[in-house]
């Protein structure tokens, strides 16, 4: 049900527009919101920051000035998160999703990884794909990534959409650590059960 209502949202906010066309028979893009990238190709790329990022980008070959869309799954997720609302967006805008770095088909990088340097695989992937202005969708963990990309990088970011962003407190630090342990074991979490006061 919450993916359908998702799935709603996100048709009524972008429907109409068309994305943009990629220049013709040129590998390296202008900096104009547009890129050669085909739909269908999902590269793993290596970023100017030394990260290796693996992500997907979609659009048909129209002309469209919206911006494009950036999603930002949350932590122990993929890029996969929003397969169902992306394929409704195939006509309307450009849009990328990616794998954060040790997620999905994303490696493991060798140094610790941080609010920063997550936000910093975000301006690089722009970057790399020549995109100046994005709109950001973030997903709990992803929400908190998009928010400070919007904090510290303002003129690169148009609009925010936040799903169940997380707010950082001792007690949600404990939770994804504890997550974050579970991940690495290759074990699941178990449900919480509900009490009696929900």
């Amino acid at each position: 049900m919450r993916r359908a209502l998702l799935h709603i949202s996100f048709r009524r906010a972008f429907s109409g527009g068309r994305p943009p066309t990629p220049p013709p028979n040129n590998p390296i893009p202008a900096r104009n919101n547009s890129t050669k990238i085909l739909p269908n190709k999902m590269p793993l790329v290596h970023l100017a920051n030394g990260t290796n990022l693996h992500y997907r980008l979609e659009r048909i070959n129209q002309e469209s000035h919206r911006a494009p869309i950036v999603f930002i799954h949350g932590l122990g997720s993929s890029q996969n998160y929003y397969g169902a609302v992306c394929e409704s967006l195939k006509k309307t805008s450009l849009h990328i999703r990616f794998d954060t770095p040790g997620s999905g088909r994303s490696p493991v990088p060798p140094a610790p990884q941080t609010l920063e340097t997550l936000s910093n695989d975000v301006i690089s992937l722009l970057d790399l794909l020549t995109l100046e202005t994005v709109l950001l969708v973030g997903h709990s963990m992803g929400g908190l990534i998009a928010c400070n990309v919007a904090a510290t990088h303002p003129s690169r970011v148009k609009k925010l959409i936040l799903i169940g962003p997380v707010h950082p407190t001792p007690d949600t630090q404990k939770i994804f650590e504890d997550r974050i342990n579970t991940l690495k074991e290759g074990t699941y979490l178990p449900i919480p059960k509900k009490s009696n006061d929900d």
